[in-house]
């Protein structure tokens, strides 16, 4: 049965601890979903505990809780019709879509909270710290198909989507975390009918993009390789596209061009 009250912090975090003993709880598939709502940044660190699926209860409270964290600080009570929908409205066109009867004031307060601007709807989203910064992972839906009343009945799993808030360019700890979330999420729920998120690039709010000196540069490439090495791995043109804050690989490669570096640098 699902819960249509939404867990408080301390109850997910019991659901979690009695979920890892016993398996119980809503998911009991190993490696369950249900440790995402509490445990996200530490689950990212350990391959052996990536989610091969995330549960419709698990993505509708981890909307929930991103969607009161980004109201937080403001005088009047968040919109409860807004942040119990799910998939949650990220884009201020899917907002207005859901919720074009509030009065404009309300309307203009909820969406000036959106990470997006279009269609975006979130199956998945939280928002963690990395080294003084917060970043917001959101998994959103795509292909969605609405019924008679408006609301959406099916979609399909996307791309992960995410905000960097604090700092003019993403820490090393923040990349390193960007790079294993999309790679769990590219390897084991993209794609995967009506389970969680659509390619929305870079979205307003997050670090924009900017030149970079040869310096900086391979300064990045040598604390890169030393980290990604800890997983045998070695840092990619796109990884180097994330940390200048640009879209396309495309667009990292020529500002290489123009510094006269190649890729890898060396």
């Amino acid at each position: 049965m699902v819960r249509r009250t939404p867990l408080t912090y301390a109850e997910a975090k019991e659901v979690e601890r009695q979920n890892s003993i016993t398996g119980s709880g809503w998911c009991s598939a190993a490696p369950s979903c249900i440790g995402l709502l509490t445990s996200f940044l530490e689950i990212m660190q350990a391959e052996d505990r990536w989610p091969d699926h995330v549960c419709p209860q698990t993505g509708r409270h981890m909307t929930y809780w991103w969607a009161q964290l980004a109201w937080r600080g403001r005088a009047d009570a968040s919109p409860a019709d807004w942040q119990n929908r799910w998939p949650l409205p990220v884009g201020r066109v899917a907002l207005t879509y859901d919720f074009e009867r509030w009065r404009y004031p309300r309307l203009r307060a909820a969406s000036a909270l959106l990470p997006f601007g279009a269609e975006e709807r979130a199956l998945l989203a939280t928002r963690v710290e990395v080294d003084d910064q917060f970043v917001d992972v959101f998994g959103l839906a795509r292909d969605v198909v609405y019924g008679d009343d408006g609301q959406p009945l099916d979609w399909t799993v996307g791309s992960l989507a995410w905000v960097v808030q604090g700092g003019e360019i993403p820490s090393q700890g923040t990349m390193n975390l960007l790079r294993r979330a999309r790679r769990w999420w590219a390897g084991h729920i993209e794609g995967r009918p009506r389970r969680s998120s659509v390619n929305a690039g870079r979205p307003k709010g997050s670090v924009k993009g900017k030149p970079r000196s040869a310096k900086a540069i391979l300064k990045w490439y040598r604390e890169a390789s030393e980290q990604y090495a800890e997983d045998g791995e070695q840092p990619t043109l796109r990884d180097l596209a994330d940390w200048m804050g640009v879209k396309a690989e495309k667009t990292a490669r020529k500002r290489l061009e123009k510094l006269e570096l190649s890729w890898p640098p060396a």
